[in-house]
């Protein structure tokens, strides 16, 4: 995250990857840096801990994620259809840039079809 907001301040674009659980060591940096500097940080998150998750790490995580971008103000959407994903991509992208805010779409495994569990 840190990178990608230097990259913004130096005048390029990029976006953050990241599964479910690697949000939870985010909060901080979102509250500390990319929501007070402004920084339009795009975050596709692969969501595990729903649909037949095993692992309760990620369930926790999974449950709390929504309601943490909700309490920085971060504007998120779930995608769960590939009809949906090219819409909500861009405009989230125009948004973001536009008012200088991140944004996260949540990647479903509705959308991706998960993990499979053996």
């Amino acid at each position: 995250m840190g990178i990608l907001a230097g990259a913004w301040m130096g005048g390029r674009r990029g976006a953050l990857l990241m599964q479910t659980s690697g949000f939870a060591t985010l909060p901080n940096a979102l509250a500390s840096l990319v929501v007070p500097c402004q920084i339009p940080l795009i975050m596709l998150v692969s969501e595990r801990g729903t649909l037949g998750e095993f692992n309760l790490g990620q369930s926790l995580v999974c449950r709390t994620m929504r309601p943490v971008l909700d309490a920085l103000a971060m504007e998120h959407h779930t995608m769960t259809r590939l009809d949906e994903l090219e819409f909500t991509v861009d405009r989230s992208i125009k948004q973001a840039v536009a008012t200088q805010a991140p944004v996260a779409l949540i990647l479903s495994p509705l959308l991706t079809g998960g993990k499979v569990f053996a």
